[in-house]
């Protein structure tokens, strides 16, 4: 398979299990991201490395969409910084610090995203610089008896219970929670010498496509919020 690559199996995910019965108003904290980016309106999702918003109250911004023009307009420099989240889901968070060190990489953006039952992650691409440069992990921390259904591409993967997998996000994909009960996952965006070579590989399939991106990223900016209190600079 060429979208998806089976990385570990056997994880012991009980103590990711036992943190988040710990804190189960977690997915209700910030539904910037289902409301935000209509694929992901199925699902719920807690953040636990995102794009550092400085002075500024994360309730008072649209986080999802601000971390998504972060990854856009810095797809070099993105660094996903630990969240408040983090703080209260520490194992959790641990795990992803963990991977990235594994990697020799840095986080980019890494989410713990829930699917509800009979839910789906609608068909999308994620094919900007960003997401060209990094590898991205998924860490099945619940799920029914059938797996997780994920499709990349014109590939098809079930995902168990305790596996970590790689998959390509830059092809169109699309998952179903094909269970009765919700689907947990960590989504984890890694920046490591690996993810050089996904990328020198997804060069080479789209040569053109990724080109294209790589220069255009050169022209994006992104500008993090100002504390409500901080007066503007601009002019005119």
């Amino acid at each position: 398979m060429k979208h998806f690559e089976l990385i570990r199996e056997g994880i012991d995910v009980q103590p990711f299990i036992d943190e988040l019965a710990a804190h189960p108003e977690m997915f209700g904290a910030d539904s910037s991201r289902q409301k935000g980016i209509p694929v992901q309106r199925e699902t719920k999702a807690v953040l636990l490395f995102g794009v550092d918003v400085g002075d500024a109250d994360r309730a008072d911004l649209d986080y999802a969409f601000l971390d998504t023009q972060a990854r856009i307009g810095m797809p070099i420099k993105y660094r996903g910084r630990a969240t408040p989240e983090s703080k209260i889901l520490p194992t959790s968070a641990q795990f992803v610090r963990d991977l990235c060190c594994e990697m020799n990489g840095v986080p980019g953006r890494a989410v713990i995203a829930q699917l509800k039952p009979d839910g789906r992650i609608y068909s999308h691409i994620d094919d900007q610089l960003y997401w060209l440069m990094r590898d991205r992990y998924h860490l099945v921390v619940t799920c029914g008896e059938k797996g997780s259904w994920f499709k990349a591409g014109d590939e098809e993967a079930y995902m168990r219970k305790g596996e970590l997998w790689w998959f390509d996000p830059t092809v169109y994909h699309e998952a179903h929670n094909v269970c009765d009960e919700p689907r947990v996952h960590f989504v984890i965006d890694v920046l490591s010498p690996h993810s050089m070579k996904s990328y020198l590989t997804r060069a080479r399939r789209a040569p053109v496509r990724t080109a294209y991106r790589s220069v255009k990223s050169m022209f994006k900016r992104y500008r993090p919020p100002r504390p409500a209190d901080e007066p503007s600079t601009a002019r005119g």
